[in-house]
């Protein structure tokens, strides 16, 4: 369903996302409100997998999202093709899925 959380501000995260289609809502509250909204095209999520930094932002999906992933666990790298965001809405429209 939209607004699924993706990950807290101050989570230790380990995903690069590449929006493929949907729109992601991106919300720092640390140094007051600042909010970004990302689409199709767009990535968020780089520093954190790169440095192991903890995230800055809260990132949750406003619609259905499908993101390519970039994930890194340890030293281990992985590239997921596709990862739908709202996955849960998807069942509920379309059980033969699930």
């Amino acid at each position: 369903m939209p607004n699924e959380i993706i990950y807290k501000e101050g989570e230790a995260v380990n995903e690069m996302h590449f929006i493929q289609e949907g729109v992601v809502e991106l919300i720092r509250n640390q140094e007051g409100s600042e909010t970004e909204m990302i689409g199709n095209g767009e990535h968020f999520g780089e520093m954190a997998v790169l440095t192991h930094w903890k995230s800055e932002w809260d990132a949750h999906s406003l619609v259905f999202t499908i993101s390519a992933v970039f994930s890194r666990k340890g030293k281990k790298f992985t590239f997921i093709l596709f990862k739908i965001l709202d996955y849960e809405n998807l069942k509920k429209e379309y059980p033969e899925i699930g």
